[in-house]
Parts: C-alpha cells; sequence; structure tokens
C-alpha cells in the first residue's frame, strides 16, 4: 500500500501555472522602485513645506539685514553707518 505521505511531484500551482522565479524578482524589484520613488517624492515635499515655511517667516530676508548692518558698522564711518542702519 503506498504511503498518503509520499511526494506526488504535484505542487499548490497547477501545471506550468508555477511562477518561475524570474517573475517573483521582477515583482519584488517593482515594489523596490514603487517604495524609492514614494520616498523621494515625500523628501522633496516635506523639504519643500520647510522651505515655505522658512521664507513665510522672513528669515532670509532677517538674515541679510543682521548681516548688511554688521558689515557696515565695521566698514563705514559713523555717518554712514547711522544713515545704513537706521
Amino acid at each position: 500500500m503506498p504511503s498518503h505521505r509520499a511526494s506526488t511531484g504535484c505542487s499548490a500551482y497547477g501545471e506550468g501555472d508555477a511562477p518561475d522565479a524570474g517573475a517573483l524578482s521582477r515583482q519584488g524589484q517593482g515594489t523596490l522602485e514603487y517604495a524609492l520613488v514614494v520616498a523621494a517624492f515625500l523628501a522633496m515635499f516635506v523639504g519643500a513645506a520647510a522651505l515655505w515655511k522658512m521664507l513665510d517667516a522672513g528669515l532670509p530676508v532677517q538674515h541679510a539685514l543682521q548681516s548688511a548692518s554688521h558689515h557696515i558698522s565695521s566698514a563705514a564711518p559713523g555717518a554712514f553707518s547711522d544713515v545704513f542702519m537706521y
């Protein structure tokens, strides 16, 4: 009497339906590419939002004004620094 546990050569897939290793590899590659693209777009979105918030607060203008006033006060005589620092 044959054993019921012996291999019959059948697989969970039908004859010719089993995916080959290349198909599984391509599916994994597509998933990885999708994840990388989503991460890149998310990083660009977060960076753009941070830049927008910084520009909205006027930080570059404040930094430029502070830098200019320090430069003028050390380079120009008293009258010119009073005019430009006002």
